[in-house]
């Protein structure tokens, strides 16, 4: 389905540095002893980004209520006695399970299963910047190119996720509609760190953006939003249009609501 030229769509695309992360968890893959991921979170020594990503699901596990940093303990105790390969299997197995769920309209049940599987690749406590680190604990290069694969298409599902529940849930209050959008930008823009040319990360980075400057809270950042939602948006055509990909229904809808504005 061809694509009608936009009129902010000559406006060149800006190239954008994404900044080390700082202030990630001090916990180092291969250590003796306990992981400890979930202490880390507890302790609050993630960054800002892990911190914002993590509650987002408030799923049951054995009749009662698992939070992520439950999930994440979870995990660890697993990650003992895992090789890297059955590692990799679990992020894969658990980003399925997170995107079958999504389609589902089960968004805690897929924010959970997306958690599961970032806790396997230890993507939030042992990265910085996430394409040297996320994959360090694997011993081998063809285990680290799997990790960072699956990974970033863990972040594209929790991007996709948090803009569905923004669209779906009409009783958020604006604050709430911020923080889910939040979540969205921040799942997207890791994403990218992992695979800068990944169409899907690149147009639900805009269309989190694009919906943040609809805030009020926002009204100052207005247009410098708008305008890095219309730049991922239009990247995410180009890069569509270089792999001669047609345009789906979601590149075509985040097209049009940039284009309205």
């Amino acid at each position: 389905m061809a694509m009608q030229e936009q009129p902010w769509s000559d406006v060149p695309v800006p190239v954008v540095e994404r900044p080390q992360r700082r202030g990630y968890a001090a916990a180092v893959s291969g250590k003796e002893g306990p992981l400890q991921l979930s202490t880390a979170f507890a302790g609050g020594d993630c960054c800002e980004g892990c911190q914002l990503l993590l509650g987002s699901s408030s799923a049951k596990g054995d009749g009662e209520a698992m939070n992520d940093t439950d999930i994440i303990a979870a995990v660890e105790k697993e990650l003992e006695v895992m090789s890297p390969w059955e590692r990799i299997g679990m992020v894969f197995s658990w980003n399925q399970i997170g995107g079958k769920e999504l389609e589902k309209g089960s968004f805690d049940e897929a924010g959970q299963a997306y958690i599961r599987a970032l806790a396997y690749a230890q993507a939030f406590s042992n990265h910085g910047p996430l394409a040297a680190s996320c994959a360090s604990w694997a011993p081998a290069a063809m285990q680290q190119q799997e990790v960072r694969k699956w990974c970033g298409e863990v972040y594209i599902g929790m991007a996709l996720l948090q803009l569905r529940r923004e669209q779906a849930d009409t009783h958020l209050s604006e604050d709430e509609r911020a923080l889910v959008l939040q979540k969205g930008e921040e799942a997207a823009d890791r994403a990218l760190e992992l695979n800068p040319n990944s169409v899907e990360a690149h147009a639900r980075l805009g269309l989190a953006k694009i919906k943040l400057a609809q805030l009020s809270r926002f009204r100052n950042e207005r247009d410098a939003l708008t305008g890095k939602g219309q730049a991922a948006i239009r990247r995410a055509s180009q890069l569509r249009e270089e792999a001669g990909q047609s345009a789906s229904d979601e590149l075509l809808a985040a097209v049009a609501e940039a284009a309205a504005l």
